[in-house]
This record gives structure tokens, sequence and C-alpha cells, in this order.
């Protein structure tokens, strides 16, 4: 972070946040969660650090001037943030910019957050040096790719909460500016609203309306007395109300085939879903082919409502439309963990393969 940078992040008078990655280990994810924070917060707010150093000048020199206006860290630790090198893992040696920057932190007391994304996991403490023991004892947030969204409003919650970092402001509303209407104008605006109250005088006194067609192929229904049918008559099968073809009930809809293996749109994961008739099994897998979770559901039609318990996670309730030609499953998805409810779009494919 070069000075002028320095200098407008301590005018916005604000908490600051500094996100720490490494690059072959985490960028698709931080940069995810980067957007996501500056959705919230504003940019001067927040530090990437690869952004802020300038080519040319020393790391250490770099990251302390980085520091210097941040009231918190994220460190953002994926499956490969150890950096693996030729067997020894980068973070242990004294060079390695992550370690430089999580060390500067802890040691001027600043509050490092570990942020375990792409199923990550904390090291053990044999696994990391000295200057990063601390970190260990420090509270992990974790951001699964199948609740993002929900994840990160936490995060953002807490460091709203925590720590102080004051949210984006929302413009205020620019006042509407009156205008002046003419005499003219105003006498055809006038002359218009009164033709348009008439019009809907004559529609209600039935005056100017076209007289309803008579159906032959769908004569009025009657109830058991020879009188007019009411709507109860239509809706009460107690009544042996009667359609054209003599059936009390109306035609059922078919029940549409959803039997197979359905992926999700983004990747995340997959479904086996197993039918007998209206009943549904549900059996959901992670892409490495472990099962994450199972459930059961029914299909009304082309309507489908399924329920998943999902390891670790919750309860996820499924519901949507089923498409004609039976390969496209679009609704919402209402994620249930520890009691806040949180829905999101749901698209599932037929995959016609077997299962991963």
């Amino acid at each position: 972070m070069n000075t002028n940078q320095t200098l407008k992040a301590k005018k916005n008078n604000g908490k600051n946040i500094f996100v720490s990655y490494r690059e072959k280990d985490s960028s698709g994810e931080t940069g995810r969660l980067v957007d996501s924070l500056k959705q919230h917060f504003e940019d001067d707010q927040i530090f990437l650090d690869i952004d802020k150093i300038e080519p040319g000048v020393d790391f250490s020199d770099a990251i302390s001037h980085s520091l210097e206006c941040c009231d918190v860290m994220l460190a953002i630790i994926g499956p490969q943030w150890m950096g693996m090198s030729n067997e020894t893992s980068r973070i242990k040696k004294e060079g390695d910019w992550v370690r430089l920057e999580i060390a500067t932190a802890l040691e001027r007391k600043i509050r490092v957050v570990p942020v375990l994304v792409d199923g990550a996991e904390l090291p053990n403490a044999e696994e990391l040096p000295e200057d990063l023991q601390a970190l260990l004892k420090r509270q992990a947030y974790e951001i699964s790719n199948k609740r993002w969204r929900y994840d990160t409003d936490q995060l953002i919650e807490f460091l709203e909460k925590n720590i102080g970092v004051i949210p984006r402001k929302i413009d205020d509303e620019k006042p509407v500016k009156k205008v002046s209407l003419s005499g003219t104008v105003k006498l055809v605006l006038l002359i218009a609203g009164g033709f348009f109250i008439l019009s809907i005088v004559l529609y209600a006194m039935g005056i100017g309306q076209e007289p309803e067609p008579i159906n032959h192929n769908n004569p009025p229904i009657h109830n058991n007395n020879d009188g007019p049918g009411t709507e109860q008559d239509y809706n009460n099968p107690d009544n042996n109300v009667k359609n054209i073809t003599g059936n009390t009930t109306p035609e059922k809809i078919p029940v549409k085939n959803i039997e197979g293996t359905w992926m999700d749109a983004n990747g995340l994961y997959y479904l086996v879903i197993a039918q007998d008739g209206e009943e549904l099994g549900v059996t959901s897998y992670a892409l490495s082919g472990d099962q994450s979770g199972e459930g059961s559901g029914y299909i009304e039609g082309n309507k489908v409502n399924m329920s998943v318990n999902v390891f670790n996670v919750g309860n996820i309730s499924l519901r949507g439309t089923l498409s004609n030609d039976n390969i496209n499953f679009k609704g919402t998805s209402t994620i249930e963990s520890d009691g806040t409810p949180y829905t999101e779009a749901l698209h599932l494919v037929k995959n016609n393969k077997a299962a991963y």
C-alpha cells in the first residue's frame, strides 16, 4: 500500500479490513469474498494484499505500511494454504509473505480471523512456525460453497457488530422535482380522466360488453336440486358434481418421472432421486462421491417438494417445477441452520450418465 492509500484509509474514520491469502491456494474464493464485502462496506475499507504491493517494493515494508491502518485481518485458508514446495511447507520459511503478514498482525495485537474455504481445516500446531502458533487460538469462520451467501452474511455481521466496521452509506433519496403543468395540459388530463371513469361505470353496468359465448363442450354445472351450480358445488365433492365425462372429480395430472441423478447447475453437488409413484427418496453427494445427506419428498404432476438433511449443515428444503422435457428442475432451496432460514435460487440438471 502506498502513502496515498494509507492516508485515504485513515480519513474514512472507520475500522478497516486486511485480507491475507495465498494466490495459488484461494484466489477465486478470496476474490468472491472481497466482492461480497465491497457490497456492504466502502472500497477503501478493504485491503487485498497483492493489489496493494507495488513492483520493486520490499515485502516487509509493504506489509508493515498496509497493517498500519487495519483493525482486523481475514486470513483466508484453503486446502493448499501451507504452500507445499519440494516437500517443505512454505509457511515455515522465514521469507514467506503470507507468514510475514499474519505474524506481523499477531505481533501488533491486530485481531486475526481465520476464514476456512473450500473445505479446509486449521493446521496442527506442529505444522506451523512459532510466530503463527497464536493463530490456532483464534475462532475460525468457515465459508462453504454450498451456503456461501449465508456464511458471508454471518461474517459481515460479525465485522460490523464485533469489530465495528462501518457499513456503506446509502445515498439519501433525491427530492422529486415538481413539474408545473400548463392550463391546457391540465384540461386535457381532466377530460381524459373523466372518460376513463365513465368507461369504468359503463363496464360495471354491463353496457357495451359482448355476451359470453355458449360453450357446448362444457355445459354449466348443476347441483342435485337441478338449480344453477354454486361455487360450493364446484369445490365440494360431496355434492356429486359431475363434469362432461361423468366423473365426480377432475382428471388428475399425470405424475412426471424425476428418478435419476440430478447435478447442481453450479457444479457443487448432485442428488440421486428414487421414485415410487408420488413418493421420493433423496440422497445427496459431494463431487468426490461421498454421501453428504439424505431425505425424502413427493411430486404432484410437475411440482416437486423435497427435504434433505445435509450432514453438519442442517435441513435443506427444495421446492420447484420440473420442465416438460424432464431435464431441468428450477425453484428455491431453503437452508435451515441454527434456526436461521436462508433461501436462494435452485437449478438442477438431469444427468443421464452414471453418478460421479
